[in-house]
């Protein structure tokens, strides 16, 4: 479902700046389609505009932080461990460090 959006997302023009959190925090399995969403969405913020993607693990060592972290996702993508922190960094907080 994640993937759907973000994949159909890349069919329409993003609008600046676009701010975009994954809360992944109650995932317990997921595969490399999930990964491929993610960078791709994170790549075309990126390139599109002023934007930004994060995401929300449940803690630094659940199953989805050590895959990302395994995969290289984490040294492209921000991770943190809460949702009020990821919005926080995405607004410009420079006081919320990513816990990845």
């Amino acid at each position: 479902m994640l993937e759907d959006l973000l994949f159909e997302a890349d069919e329409r023009p993003i609008r600046r700046p676009t701010r975009i959190v994954v809360d992944l925090s109650k995932v317990k399995f997921f595969d490399s389609t999930l990964i491929s969403a993610l960078v791709h969405g994170h790549l075309k913020t990126q390139r599109e505009g002023d934007g930004a993607l994060a995401v929300v693990v449940d803690s630094p060592e659940c199953f989805a932080a050590r895959v990302l972290k395994s995969c290289g996702v984490t040294s492209v993508i921000p991770t943190f461990t809460t949702r009020t922190s990821a919005v926080a960094a995405l607004a410009g907080d420079a006081a919320t460090p990513p816990s990845s």
